[in-house]
């Protein structure tokens, strides 16, 4: 409209309302149209409520020159938001405000306005012009799933295309293929900074440096002359310096173009540096000092130097895949929103004309939660501002930057900042009472934190029915663990602990009157959600999942995987069958499991083994005159008619009928709002297999693997309950909750983490325009550089210069995104905030994680003691603290002390042993929700549903495997305490034999790759191999963990020694089939049978008077892992069914495909541990002689032999 006139004067007055009752800060902000506004909107400041009333007014008249309205139309508007959801709102905010302010033909204007995200306002604009720009009008957006699968068959093409390449090779030499840090995953890294770059590849380039090998050579050649000139009583030590000096002056009496990396990294790798024990003198402990850092710088230097040369290969193998991946969305006529940005920045460029008409269009440009942009997206909505962004206002918090792992860069928020003569503050927080604002001051401001803390002031005048009298408005409770000289508190008691110190206070709130659905707990991460989900309910307090990337880990999603999987090959026990009979679903316990593997023999009254697979046929013969169990009889129909109507009905519809008719979803409603919660999550998935299979009418088959790619790429929250108003405590991770608020708010887990950090190899930093990369080997481990470190780039000249910058700035800024996460989540809270503290004490009395120590210290002016106090943080009351003392026994049980504070039952963590991390080594994953049996040995009862007729019972389920361990899950509790900085070894928690010397033929092996043997003479002498974990050995091949090959090759192998026999052809490509090996794979696993059938340690095997193939054991121990141990031996000869005096001897072998690289040494060392736990086993059985035999079938020696590897062990 040119000029709108209002109807009525009082279509007048309303126009002028939208400026009453503003506050000033927000009636600049609205008032000031003609000139850039930079606005730092505090948590609760109602940004967007004055976003609206900013457009609404400028089509009002008034808002301009001479009476008239500033904007023509609602078309001259620009409004870009982060998420399409916050851009509905905000059209539904100003529709509804428009009309409100007599401006109806405006309002009716709404659904067509310039309101979206960044993305959708590029795709409008490359539809609009598209034939200009030779594009498809009706390009669609490409899926995350289809996009994902693009990238992938991307990269398999571009690595065909380089195969044989000499630096793609060096590539995988040094990092592998492994998913998480391997090539490929380097490559994806720099496809993501490409993404958010101004010009894609090209603003990416490695650090502009030449590394300085012989510098760093030369100070450490100093330093060591230095050393070896010093007077000390400590001869040994001296020599043994000596000896490395003359060992560094090698590297100079080399040719200077042979003085590079190479030779110093060999060189490096025999020097162990000066012992600090011996160098303690005042007179020479300077020297030590400066040795040790020169050795430090030279070992980085040195390492980034030798993986430079690395860069170019990497970039170029980026950039192919890069092109396929834009070939295949051209030629599929797609695009991604990356391509969106990309596309219409190089239309402005190619286009002046388009170029021009929107750099003019939009009189009005608004940029909403502009904290969570980066570079690449503000320079395009700078493109449609007018001449210098003049038309351009941003609207953020840099308080409320918490997506920088998504792209986000707060730094752009504060360029802007710096480019703006205007900014205004809305300060004022109409959601959070004051004490809630107070405390978040003192939490995040007063402790630096969150750096430039912009404090905010309440609604004056505000009102609330929260009953303070009764309860606290601010409360820590603080869980605080203290060691047992070096051994930790294990997190899962800690977390048990802190869970029950919070399901307490919610429990005490919801009493005094307020309802749980007002509450909410925000975590970190879900990862201990369960624990709190438990503690919760023991209070009576029904809680629920809301927010999260969790749909696609959810215990119940990945049943519906593993039935599909079930579907598509019922002969996949693996990921198919199993894991079915196993959940909730059916819940089978192992006397049904062992009555689903045994089967009567033919000829004789005697069990033989089967799969698992015959057994579930209903028809199935079993052994025995025992009847079997009701629950499996009834997994045995369900599944039945579930198979039978495969390719009948379409795949979804038999996921959906079987899950109805197992009785799931039925004992799932009657399990409150957590059941209901999962059964949500259930048809949730089910949904998604129809959305994913019934358009291409896949088959159950390409059903499954298309349910599986997706779930790898989703991140999608949980799916919704039914019905409304449900009382139940919403938990959520703090990111989710961000424009969320409620009464009651606590905060878990958002106090830093104690776990180690760990630093990517690939690094980036924003410099100017272009984006800097620092590529770093496996094994760098950065020195500190002291007062010689770099503070910028322009200080940098050296690849350690840049990696040192890097990192320091990237540790940075990770604490500074997790202080402003715990101000999001704290500025959450309406009328109270809980802050929940997992500390643990030291001996000098600092907390950690170190955050949550700034943060307790800020609190409290004494540290508090046990039981319930009170502490000032700025407030009109005083905050509540509750603090839980947690220590460490000498007999390996938790003391928890709450000083009568807090309910034990169920907080108590009695005789449990610690220090395996997260998560209990002792048995497997359960379900908490799932009650434990009433007594050893009894079976909870199962009702058996009719499977034709509707029921509302609940089923009840045993939990079979409670207490039981084997090997594997004690590694992996071993590894992730070693992952946490306290390594531990079987040793220490089980009695171990220890198996013999090696002779000298042996040792002299050590060092060397199987099939690159020479002559050894006999007679080398050697020290003992030291046992070390796997994370110190070179990192195995694919191959080497549980693979399908391998499976199949034990799978024949037992065929083997059970008939005497090879499998024939035939039978071997069945195995490989059902076991899902590849083509290539198939020949591998024809080799290794090929290599074992003919072996001398096969034959050795055979000479026994009893030979026995997959020997399973299943014994008592006492152990922290649990009570039961349990495992099976691939194959166990003895000249006897039974140990006796005389036939005490045993020879087991463990088939192992993989190894292949490693030298003998790394071999023995990598399964010696696991040679000494099946001693432990053979050993309690009574046997004294013991040799056990890991073959590496796909590894030869001489005359074919497979790679042997024995432990002997004279008990």
């Amino acid at each position: 409209m040119s000029d709108q006139n209002f109807a009525t004067p009082a279509d007048a007055d309303r126009a002028a309302a939208l400026l009453d009752g503003l506050m000033p800060g927000q009636r600049e902000i609205v008032e000031t149209l003609d000139r850039p506004v930079f606005v730092a909107a505090g948590a609760g400041s109602g940004k967007t409520f004055t976003l609206t009333r900013r457009i609404v007014w400028a089509l009002c008249p008034g808002s301009g020159e001479g009476g008239r309205p500033y904007l023509d139309s609602l078309d001259q508007a620009l409004i870009i938001t982060f998420t399409e959801k916050a851009a509905g709102e905000i059209k539904d905010r100003i529709r509804g405000a428009l009309r409100a302010a007599g401006l109806a033909d405006e309002a009716l204007r709404v659904d067509s306005a310039w309101v979206s995200t960044i993305h959708h306002m590029c795709s409008r604009i490359l539809r609009d012009h598209a034939l200009d720009l030779g594009l498809d009008p009706s390009f669609a957006m490409v899926g995350e799933q289809e996009a994902r699968l693009m990238r992938e068959e991307a990269s398999e093409r571009a690595l065909r295309e380089l195969e044989g390449d000499s630096g793609v090779a060096a590539l995988f030499a040094e990092y592998g293929s492994t998913e998480r840090d391997g090539v490929m995953a380097l490559v994806r890294m720099i496809e993501n900074e490409a993404s958010s770059a101004l010009e894609g590849l090209d603003s990416l380039g490695f650090a502009p440096a030449l590394p300085d090998v012989s510098g760093v050579m030369r100070s450490l050649t100093d330093c060591y002359e230095a050393m070896c000139a010093c007077e000390t009583k400590h001869a040994d030590e001296l020599s043994r310096l000596r000896d490395e000096l003359s060992s560094l002056q090698e590297f100079w009496e080399l040719p200077p173009s042979r003085r590079d990396a190479t030779a110093a990294r060999d060189i490096l790798e025999g020097i162990k540096g000066p012992d600090g024990r011996k160098w303690s003198a005042k007179a020479v402990k300077q020297f030590w000092i400066d040795t040790k850092a020169a050795l430090g710088c030279a070992r980085g230097e040195v390492a980034l130097a030798s993986v430079q040369h690395l860069s170019e290969p990497l970039m170029r193998l980026a950039r192919l895949a890069t092109k396929y991946y834009a070939d295949a969305k051209r030629a599929c006529g797609v695009l991604d929103n990356d391509d969106l940005l990309h596309l219409l920045a190089r239309a402005f460029r190619e286009h002046p004309d388009i170029a021009a008409e929107y750099s003019e269009r939009f009189r009005l440009v608004m940029v909403d939660e502009f904290q969570d942009t980066n570079a690449q997206q503000v320079s395009m909505v700078k493109r449609l501002s007018g001449e210098d962004a003049c038309h351009l206002t941003t609207v953020g918090d840099a308080q409320q930057s918490i997506y920088g792992f998504r792209g986000a860069d707060v730094s752009v928020f504060e360029d802007r900042s710096a480019e703006v003569a205007k900014t205004v503050r809305l300060d004022t927080n109409f959601r959070s009472d004051d004490a809630i604002l107070r405390f978040v001051a003192r939490a995040c401001g007063d402790t630096g934190i969150v750096p430039s803390f912009m404090d905010l002031h309440p609604k004056p005048a505000r009102k609330s029915d929260f009953p303070e009298d009764t309860c606290p408005r601010v409360v820590v409770e603080l869980t605080r663990a203290h060691r047992l000289g070096a051994v930790p508190v294990k997190r899962e008691a800690r977390t048990r602990i802190a869970a029950a110190q919070l399901a307490d206070r919610l429990a005490r709130i919801r009493e005094q009157g307020v309802a749980p659905r007002r509450m909410a707990v925000l975590m970190r991460t879900l990862t201990g959600a369960g624990a709190y989900i438990d503690a919760l309910r023991k209070r009576g307090l029904e809680s629920v999942v809301t927010g999260g990337s969790t749909f696609s880990s959810a215990p119940e999603v990945r049943v519906v995987e593993a039935f599909l999987r079930l579907l598509a090959n019922p002969q996949d026990t693996k990921s198919g069958l199993y894991p079915v009979l196993d959940s909730d679903m059916f819940k089978l316990d192992a006397n049904d499991m062992l009555r689903l593997a045994t089967k009567p023999q033919e000829v004789i009254d005697a069990p033989a083994k089967r799969r698992i697979y015959p057994g579930i046929r209903e028809d199935a013969a079993d052994f025995g005159d025992e009847p079997v169990s009701a629950r499996l009889a009834h997994a045995r129909r369900v599944i039945g008619r579930a198979l039978s109507r495969v390719g009948k009905i379409p795949v979804a519809d038999v996921c959906l009928m079987a899950v109805r008719e197992s009785g799931w979803l039925a004992r799932l409603e009657g399990d409150g709002v957590t059941g209901r919660a999962v059964a949500a999550n259930v048809l949730a998935a089910v949904r998604h297999v129809r959305e994913l299979s019934e358009p291409a009418a896949l088959d159950a088959a390409l059903a499954a693997d298309e349910f599986s790619r997706w779930l790898e790429a989703a991140k999608e929250g949980p799916a919704s309950l039914s019905g409304e108003g449900l009382d139940a405590v919403s938990i959520m991770t703090a990111h989710a909750s961000k424009g969320l608020e409620f009464d009651v708010v606590a905060v878990v887990g958002c106090c830093g983490s104690d776990r180690p950090h760990k630093t990517p190899r690939l690094l980036s930093k924003r410099d100017g325009e272009r984006m800097v990369l620092s590529l770093a080997p496996a094994s760098l481990k950065l020195p500190d550089l002291g007062e010689d470190a770099p503070t910028c780039a322009e200080e940098c000249v050296t690849p350690l210069e840049w990696r040192y910058l890097m990192e320091e700035e990237g540790k940075l800024a990770d604490e500074r995104e997790a202080g402003r996460l715990l101000y999001v989540a704290l500025t959450r809270a309406k009328e109270c905030v809980i802050l929940s503290l997992d500390v643990t004490e030291g001996k000098d009395g600092r907390l950690a994680p170190a955050m949550a120590g700034t943060v307790a210290n800020s609190l409290f002016a004494e540290r508090p003691g046990a039981g319930e106090g009170r502490f000032e943080y700025g407030g009109a009351r005083a905050g509540l603290v509750r603090c839980v003392d947690v220590r460490l026994t000498p007999e390996g049980s938790v003391e928890v002390d709450p000083a009568e504070t807090l309910p034990l039952e169920g907080a108590a963590v009695a005789g449990e042993a610690t220090g395996f991390g997260d998560r209990a080594p002792s048995a497997p994953d359960t379900d908490d929700r799932v009650p434990s049996a009433p007594g050893a040995g009894d079976r909870a009862p199962f009702k058996i549903f009719d499977i034709d007729a509707e029921t509302r019972a609940r089923l009840d389920f045993w939990r079979p495997r409670e207490g039981v361990f084997s090997y594997s899950s004690a590694h992996a509790a071993m590894a992730a305490a070693s992952e946490e900085g306290r390594p531990i070894s079987l040793d220490e928690v089980l009695d171990l034999p220890v198996p013999a010397k090696l002779d000298a033929s042996e040792l002299a092996l050590a060092n060397l790759v199987p099939g690159k043997l020479p002559e050894v003479a006999d007679g080398r002498a050697g020290a003992q191999w030291p046992v070390v974990g796997d994370d110190e050995l070179p990192e195995a091949s694919d191959a080497d963990r549980a693979t399908n090959l391998g499976s199949a090759f034990h799978e024949l192998a037992r065929y083997m020694v059970e008939t005497g026999h090879a499998p024939d052809a035939r039978r071997l490509r069945i195995v490989a089939a059902n076991y899902q090996v590849t083509s290539r794979d198939t020949a591998r696993l024809e080799e290794a049978l090929a290599r074992w059938e003919t072996s001398d340690i096969r034959a050795e095997a055979l000479g026994h008077s009893l030979v026995r193939a997959e020997v399973p054991f299943f014994c008592e121990v006492a152990s922290p892992f649990g009570s039961n141990l349990e495992g099976a031996i691939d194959l166990l000869a003895t000249d006897a069914a039974l140990p006796s005096p005389g036939a005490d001897e045993a020879l087991l072998v463990d088939y192992k495909t993989g190894d292949v690289g490693a030298t003998f040494g790394e071999i023995r060392r990598r399964h010696e541990m696991q040679a000494r736990f099946y001693a432990r086993v053979l050993r309690d059985q009574g046997y004294r002689h013991i040799t056990c035999a890991f073959v590496c079938v796909e590894l030869g020696v001489a005359d074919d032999q497979p790679v042997v590897v024995r432990y002997r062990f004279d008990l």
